[in-house]
């Protein structure tokens, strides 16, 4: 599971850096993401797309909150919104949580989710923005922490974020697709490719219906020329 993961890949050579008690929020460097991302976006923006199919239910979801009384109608498109980020409909959330915060411009969730859309699409001004104004209105420390140190591993940062992937996944929550996708990501990114692969067996062993880790595995079997195993 995760766990024999996190143990893999810290016998892998990737340099750790010890645990601190009192985990410091670290910005992203600007000029280290524009330089990671000149390489080739992340394999996460092909969840960013939108179809069709996809803005007629955005459009069902707007319509159907019309008829609802302000504060229902506004919970009820959280509501929505929560579903599209959890199913990595990037830029539908996007559309609906940017909306909202128009709305409940002091609603520290609605800050929170926007950062995490904007980490996976590679705004990441735009998620450091998201971040303070959910320091602001008081959200969680370590759900601000968390998605900075994904940022930090999603860009290729591994080193700096390796030190918090162990602690990460003793106790994922609800986030270790999460958090597995970020440093799969990272690793790939800085050519860790045996770290991001013992990551991936992990995860599909505990997501087996998550078809992100299988794209990620293609990907890299079609990027080594293995075809028969990208298939």
């Amino acid at each position: 599971g995760l766990a024999d993961g996190r143990m893999a890949v810290k016998a892998s050579g990737c340099k750790a850096i010890p645990n601190r008690h009192e985990p410091v929020i670290l910005e992203p460097n600007m000029t280290s993401i524009e330089e990671t991302r000149s390489q080739g976006q992340s394999l996460t923006c092909l969840y960013s797309q939108i179809s069709k199919r996809n803005l007629l239910v955005l459009s069902a979801m707007i319509a159907l909150g019309v008829f609802l009384i302000p504060p229902v109608r506004q919970q009820y498109r959280l509501v929505q919104a929560r579903k599209l980020v959890s199913s990595r409909e990037n830029a539908l959330a996007k559309i609906l949580l940017e909306e909202l915060r128009g709305d409940l411009p002091e609603n520290a969730e609605i800050h929170l989710l926007l950062a995490r859309t904007y980490r996976r699409t590679g705004e990441f001004q735009r998620m450091i923005d998201s971040l303070r104004m959910a320091d602001r209105f008081h959200a969680s420390q370590t759900k601000v922490q968390l998605e900075y140190t994904l940022a930090n591993a999603q860009i290729g940062r591994v080193n700096d974020s390796e030190h918090e992937f162990g602690r990460l996944l003793q106790n994922p929550g609800d986030d270790g697709k999460e958090i597995c996708e970020a440093f799969v990501n990272g690793y790939f990114l800085m050519n860790h490719d045996q770290a991001a692969m013992q990551i991936i067996e992990a995860w599909k062993g505990d997501f087996p219906s998550d078809p992100l880790p299988l794209i990620f595995e293609a990907s890299y079997f079609e990027r080594i020329e293995d075809h028969t195993k990208a298939l």
